[in-house]
């Protein structure tokens, strides 16, 4: 029987949420066990320790994926993350990478690039699009 990667999503926008949650679902090689609404959901997720990668918007109210990232990064450096975003102008290469973000996805190509990026970070490549500055 083929492994079934565990994914933890964390978005401000439930639209969106529900439509990656939908998406990852209908894969039957991922299975996403719990959805948050910010950073501070996602860092108290009772599935944190049971995922195999975590799918984080950086901007999010009460606390954003960068910080959220770096929190989860210190305590388990070996779970994968890849970051979510609508604004590339707010994007910087190395405050993502420094967070512990080993993957990004632009949000309007996420239905085109998502499961290519996650199973590119589930082999523990780092995936960052060139147009990212330092």
């Amino acid at each position: 029987m083929e492994k079934i990667y565990k994914i933890i999503i964390a978005d401000d926008s439930s639209l969106f949420l529900e439509g990656l949650n939908f998406i990852i679902n209908r894969n039957k090689q991922f299975e996403v066990i719990d959805t948050c609404k910010n950073g501070i959901e996602l860092i108290n997720s009772p599935f944190l320790l049971k995922s195999d990668i975590v799918l984080s918007d950086i901007e999010m109210p009460e606390m954003n994926g960068i910080e959220a990232a770096k929190r989860i990064n210190y305590l388990n450096p070996n779970l994968p993350l890849i970051a979510l975003t609508m604004f590339l102008e707010k994007v910087y290469l190395r405050t993502i990478v420094e967070a512990g973000f080993k993957g990004f996805i632009y949000k309007p190509k996420v239905y085109i690039e998502l499961f290519d990026i996650i199973d590119r970070v589930l082999k523990n490549q780092y995936v960052f699009p060139g147009y990212l500055t330092l």
